[in-house]
């Protein structure tokens, strides 16, 4: 549980005054909160950084998407008066509508909200612990408010305990001392920031993400240089229309739509080259451009993974890199 923080103004050597400043009843809104938070996303946890505001989601908007260190994302949700339980619900929404995002998805949010930046930039810039980042294997919450009802805070710390989940809340109190007029922000979380980054770290033990594994296997032998992959558009989970779409296109331009190389660059971004345009990629982000090709929401990606079968034999990628 969080510790509470109670301030008090010292008037002189003897007396206190207890001083239960809140943000809106000094005058300052919410739009100071997000101002301040925008411009010093530091004071959400040490190794967060913004990546897009008012991001599109299946969900809805989200206020504020982050990433950390380790490429997990951060979902920012802040919370106007007390916040109740139903946030709770809300954002584990926004958490399962961009669990399925990849480097291209939230690369592509980046590119909105910085305009001249790439995750790329991030990578050469060393704001990630590893260049073999695995992007988005966590997806970390935090509700962001000056108040919280005891039933949410039960219910974080319970779901916290039980099964793990990386949620937080933080709350911030704007406090102006009432003789010196002076300001200060106080920030309490919920759930300890040390306690939650070990957490996440144990999370962090799971296997790499595929481009990562793929890169590995070129390494170990299990997979070389040269080797070609074709997407089997039967065992996707795409629907009939793409599907016929899809087979429609080979029919009459070939099938290096749907044809991958291995490219043995020991760089997760580029471990595979897609044949139709001969550039490389992640393995993901190829699934995406395909997606797009066929007008579909990128979380379709995630099962394409799967569906890379081995020119002229019968192993699938995924099973090649397990």
């Amino acid at each position: 549980m969080g510790t509470e923080i109670k301030v008090w103004d010292i008037i002189n050597d003897d007396t206190l005054t207890a001083n239960d400043s809140q943000m809106e009843n000094v005058g300052k809104k919410e739009g100071e909160l997000e101002k301040w938070i925008r411009s010093n996303p530091e004071i959400l946890g040490d190794d967060i950084l913004l990546i897009g505001e008012q991001v599109e989601t299946e969900a809805g908007p989200l206020d504020f998407l982050g990433i950390d260190g380790a490429g997990n994302t951060v979902i920012i949700e802040l919370k106007r008066g007390e916040a109740r339980r139903d946030a709770l619900a809300q954002a584990i929404d926004y958490a399962s509508a961009i669990s399925s995002w990849g480097y291209e998805e939230l690369d592509e949010v980046y590119k909105k909200y910085k305009k001249d930046k790439s995750l790329d930039d991030l990578i050469n810039e060393d704001f990630f612990e590893d260049e073999d980042i695995s992007f988005n294997q966590v997806q970390r919450i935090l509700l962001v408010g000056d108040s919280i009802d005891e039933g949410l805070q039960r219910m974080i710390e319970w779901v916290v305990d039980k099964y793990e989940m990386n949620i937080n809340f933080v709350i911030f109190r704007y406090i102006q001392t009432q003789e010196h007029k002076d300001q200060l922000l106080a920030r309490t979380m919920i759930i300890p920031e040390e306690e939650e980054q070990e957490k996440i770290r144990k999370k962090q033990g799971k296997r790499p993400d595929f481009s990562v594994r793929i890169k590995n296997a070129v390494k170990e032998g299990k997979l070389k240089k040269g080797d070609v992959f074709v997407l089997d558009i039967e065992k996707s989970n795409l629907d009939a229309d793409s599907r016929k779409k899809l087979n429609d296109k080979i029919a009459t331009e070939g099938d290096r739509f749907v044809k991958i190389e291995l490219t043995g660059i020991d760089n997760r971004l580029h471990v595979v080259k897609w044949l139709y345009d001969g550039k490389t990629y992640a393995i993901d982000s190829v699934g995406w451009e395909i997606l797009k090709w066929l007008a579909l929401p990128g979380g379709y990606h995630t099962n394409l993974l799967y569906s890379w079968k081995k020119e002229g034999g019968n192993e699938y990628i995924s099973d090649l890199i397990s």
